[in-house]
């Protein structure tokens, strides 16, 4: 039977794993705003519940910053994996895998 309790996460997986995830809905995201800028933008802003379109003007997608979206979602996808591994086994009395 499955025990919840005997698993313990390594957290530079996890964090790897986390940071890929986010990389990958980064390029999503900017192909979405390559093909359909407009519509793509009135998206994001129902789903965060105010206008976008007021807020971030629309920009052009450049290779320089279509890489350096990428390269900032992995970390922030890494670092909150990693963190949230860390926590996880702190409160579950575990200690992380090497």
């Amino acid at each position: 039977m499955f025990n919840a309790g005997n698993i313990k996460l390594n957290e530079k997986a996890f964090a790897l794993a986390s940071g890929t995830v986010l990389a990958i809905l980064a390029v999503i995201c900017v192909a979405l705003i390559g093909l359909w800028p407009a519509s793509t933008m009135r998206f994001y802003g129902w789903a965060a519940h105010f206008d976008m379109m007021s807020f971030v003007p629309l920009r052009q997608v450049t290779f320089f910053n279509f890489i350096g979206g990428v390269v900032v979602m992995f970390v922030a996808g890494y670092v909150v994996g990693w963190v949230f591994a860390l926590l996880y086994n702190r409160f579950s009395g575990k200690e992380a895998t090497a």
